[in-house]
């Protein structure tokens, strides 16, 4: 720990690591062809320290600069597997960089005024850098340079320069002159510091102490009235993107995404020696510090309202030795280490060509993303033209083992061949997040492949049906774990009902599983089966609009068993041999649909209420409400996980980012409509509160509106509100 760490060419030093031993005793060896001579475990376990450590030797291991240095012009990155007595290697990474070496000393101050009618000391604090010492001060002043060898000094444990008032009065100064004072080190450049020499301080004449005010008496509790508050609301989104990922464009440049993993991996390990201690209620503050101080820690800061303590333990002590030396502490209650936190607005994965997917930023997958990703709990069958589960953005997402293929005597060949369902497969779960290809809807996921449709993009119902009851795991030649949502990017047009497809279709639903399909692409008021039957969710396409809302895409086809949209035109994935496509049609936007079912699934939404809550999530678009070419809107991934469907409207005011309510009701978010019974007289606030994540406090990606302060004294009101995505710095 840690198990990178970074090898600067500009500053080749020796690569330390900590090992926590666990079952082993010893290092046995290092190998990358590494001979022995080119690593040792420096001693630093004392006869004290035993008791937490089941081993004989060090538990810091060094690999030296004068190996590295040759590695390091050859490599990138320098991988090196630690050899242990017991258990199995570890892998240590090494990155190689390259940076400068910041060598001049800088002060903090570099500024000052003295004032001549109360001369002090002047103190500034010195980063040393490569520095270690003062080797001069001069003060250029009048047009001459002089040494001071009087009376200043420095401390480079204290970090700080004393230039002394004595040493300034002797050079005569007049206000209004500079002093300037050159400072040299034993390393690097010197450093400038300036003297202001002012006549005096100006003296402000002390303001009169106020009387003591009385008492303000408490006011009244309002009183409930007889005013009812009414209204109508609307939720206006931002396209293409929320305000929150545009907000952190402008603030960031372009990246925007997430703190740099460079950036975290050196704040955890600058964090790595910390410790939160709860200590006895019973201990004072002084009482706690002296008993931290005996375990070898020092106090960093102290949380009285906690009896808290934040200390820094040893840099030979590890994080698991430091808590295992205080559990036999009767007066220690808890003691854990200073966990990192990190800003969570949204979270964009580092997939190479994530740039290229304009879907998820118009369904709000970055603010899901912050808090749900998935997880394999959640199966998901593809019934398609097979996955084909050997490229790298499939990999640990596919059950093989259940995968089956309808369309020939090799039950077992559901490799695809065609493209088409390794590309809605990739839409559903391409692995994310793992710096190449695309994010799928779910980090996590696990993908069952069942080929219904053969090489050439064609199959029948009886292979369909057939694929539908293995999904469902009620197929009596290939029982199986049932899926969770069965995804049909696939279809046929016909006046006449496919009978057969039908009953696998309910016996399917029957048994809880959520049922997709892609709608058509005739363009026509005519959804095509199985996406027509009640019992299948049927999704439309969108297409890109770069200045607003994605609109319907002119093949999609339509009619009044249209559930959802979502985007399907031109959406790059996944496609055999480790290849990349963009492809449109409804067949796109139905894994769109299943991925968002999968996420809210795994956050435990029944599956008997998915359909529910995407509808009521939905982002309205076309004529409001329901229509045939949107049905109930494009899905919101992000008020979907967390079923968001109501909003609170409530009379009060805002204060920052909570709230002193006086009368609310709440309101079903598609409904567009309010009403507040009993409200008190005064002068207050109607607002609109969408809680998307029900945190309690009003947050980025939430929705707000509000009337400002209006005065209600009685009778009847009404309002109109717009609630826009909130974003504050």
């Amino acid at each position: 720990d840690p198990g990178t760490v970074q090898f600067n060419k500009k500053n080749p030093e020796n690569v330390k690591t900590l090992i926590e031993w666990n079952g082993a005793n010893e290092v046995d060896g290092i190998y990358r062809a590494i001979p022995d001579e080119n690593f040792e475990v420096e001693e630093l376990v004392t006869a004290s320290d035993e008791e937490f450590f089941a081993h004989k030797n060090s538990n810091t291991l060094v690999i030296k600069a004068e190996y590295l240095a040759g590695l390091a012009e050859e490599y990138d990155e320098i991988e090196l597997f630690v050899k242990f007595d017991q258990g199995s290697d570890a892998l240590l990474s090494i990155e190689v960089i390259e940076e400068e070496i910041q060598t001049n000393a800088e002060l903090y101050p570099d500024e000052f005024d003295f004032y001549l009618d109360e001369p002090e000391d002047i103190e500034s604090i010195i980063t040393w850098n490569q520095a270690s010492e003062i080797i001069g001060i001069e003060l250029e002043v009048r047009e001459s340079a002089y040494e001071i060898k009087g009376n200043f000094s420095w401390n480079n444990e204290m970090d700080s320069l004393i230039i002394s008032s004595e040493d300034i009065l002797l050079e005569n100064p007049v206000e209004g002159e500079t002093f300037e004072y050159l400072i040299s080190f034993d390393k690097g450049g010197p450093a400038f510091l300036e003297v202001n020499i002012k006549n005096g301080s100006e003296e402000e004449e002390p303001e009169p102490e106020p009387e003591p005010e009385p008492e303000p008496e408490p006011e009244p509790e309002p009183e409930p009235g007889d005013i009812n508050v009414t209204g109508s609301f609307a939720i206006e989104h931002s396209f293409p993107h929320s305000k929150v990922e545009m907000n952190a464009v402008d603030r960031a440049g372009s990246k925007l995404e997430k703190i740099e993993s460079a950036e975290l991996e050196t704040f955890t390990q600058d964090k790595a020696d910390e410790l939160i201690i709860r200590f006895d209620k019973a201990l004072s503050e002084k009482e706690a510090s002296e008993k931290a101080e005996k375990l070898g820690y020092e106090k960093l800061d102290f949380m009285p309202e906690l009896n808290a303590m934040l200390v820094e333990i040893p840099v030979e002590t590890s994080l698991n030795q430091a808590q295992a030396q205080t559990k036999d502490k009767s007066f220690i209650l808890s003691a854990q280490p200073n966990n990192v936190f990190t800003v969570m607005d949204y979270e964009k994965p580092n997939d190479y060509y994530y740039y290229r997917q304009w879907a998820p930023p118009n369904m709000r997958l970055p603010q899901t993303w912050r808090d749900v990703r998935g997880s394999n709990n959640v199966r998901i069958a593809v019934l398609d033209t097979g996955i084909d589960y050997s490229i790298a953005e499939m990999q640990g997402q596919i059950d093989e083992s259940s995968g089956y293929n309808f369309t020939s005597d090799d039950e077992t060949d559901f490799i695809d061949r065609q493209s088409h369902g390794t590309h809605v497969a990739g839409i559903i779960g391409a692995k994310a997040d793992n710096e190449i290809g695309f994010a799928g809807v779910m980090w996590d996921v696990e993908l069952l492949p069942v080929k219904v449709l053969d090489d050439s993009g064609m199959g029948d119902e009886w292979s369909v049906a057939e694929g539908i009851l293995h999904a469902a795991g009620i197929r009596e030649e290939s029982p199986i774990q049932p899926a969770d949502v069965i995804n049909m990017s696939l279809g046929m047009h016909s006046d006449e009902t496919p009978e057969v497809l039908k009953d696998a279709v309910k016996k399917a639903a029957d048994e809880g599983i959520v049922i997709i399909a892609a709608s058509g692409n005739s363009g026509d008021r005519d959804v095509g089966y199985p996406a027509k039957f009640d019992d299948v969710i049927a999704v439309g396409a969108l297409s890109e609009n770069t200045s607003g809302a994605p609109e319907i895409a002119h093949y999609s086809s339509y009619g009044p068993e249209i559930e959802l949209t979502a985007p399907g035109t031109a959406i790059w994935s996944t496609i055999p041999n480790d290849f990349i496509l963009d492809m449109s049609g409804t067949s796109m936007a139905a894994p769109q649909v299943a991925g968002l079912a999968g996420l809210m699934i795994s956050e435990g939404i029944p599956h008997s209420q998915v359909l529910e809550v995407m509808q009521e999530t939905a982002i309205d678009l076309g004529d409001p409400g329901y229509n045939e070419y949107y049905g109930h809107g494009m899905i919101n991934t992000y008020w979907g996980v967390h079923e968001a469907t109501e909003i609170t409207v409530a009379v009060g005011e805002r204060d920052g980012r909570n709230f002193n309510i006086v009368a609310e009701n709440t309101a079903k978010v598609n409904s567009g409509e309010f009403t507040i019974n009993d409200v008190p007289a005064g002068e207050y606030e109607v607002m609109a509160w969408l809680d998307v994540r029900g945190s309690g406090d009003l947050e980025n990606g939430d929705y707000f509106a509000s009337t400002g302060k209006i005065e209600l004294t009685e009778g009847e009101y009404s309002f109109d509100l717009t609630a826009e995505e909130f974003y504050q710095d």
